[in-house]
């Protein structure tokens, strides 16, 4: 066994020569079968410590995208509801669409990530996983909109 020196994963080695770790496919060169720690030098562990005030800057932000998002798909299903105006209606509607597909972007690439999230984090990922939420949030501002406009609320 020993450490990554690339991301200070524990790696299985058998024997000498070429071994790939695992976590982050970095290529590893051991140059004899009597491998031990104290033969192959080693990297400080990556941190896994977040900046807290990044974090929560973070979140703040998030929030308040899928709340624009909310809104504005809400607003266009409400509004389109009641028959006020239909370029009010469709102006929501672009603005929801919009903020859909601009803003999981810019909240999947502003993560603040450790120095180990770093090495595995995939963005595309993320970008799904922040696509889905908002698709989530427009679906219930959806139905909200549309039930509350048709009622005759407000």
């Amino acid at each position: 066994m020993m450490d990554c020196p690339h991301c200070g994963a524990r790696i299985k080695v058998k024997s000498s020569g070429d071994i790939r770790c695992e976590y982050c496919d970095s290529d590893i060169f051991v140059e004899n079968s009597d491998v031990s720690p104290q033969n192959i030098p080693q990297s400080p562990p990556l941190s896994t410590e977040i900046n807290e005030t990044a974090l929560k800057k973070w979140n703040r932000k998030r929030k308040f995208f899928n709340a624009v998002h909310f809104f504005c798909v809400f607003m266009g299903w409400f509004v389109g509801m009641r028959d006020i105006s239909d370029g009010a209606m469709v102006l929501f509607l672009l603005a929801g669409f919009s903020t859909f597909l601009l803003f999981p972007v810019l909240i999947a690439f502003s993560k603040p990530l450790s120095e180990a999230e770093k090495v595995n984090f995939k963005k595309g990922k993320e970008v799904l996983r922040q696509y889905l939420v908002m698709l989530l949030a427009g679906i219930i501002a959806f139905m909200a909109g549309a039930i509350l406009g048709y009622a005759g609320v407000g």
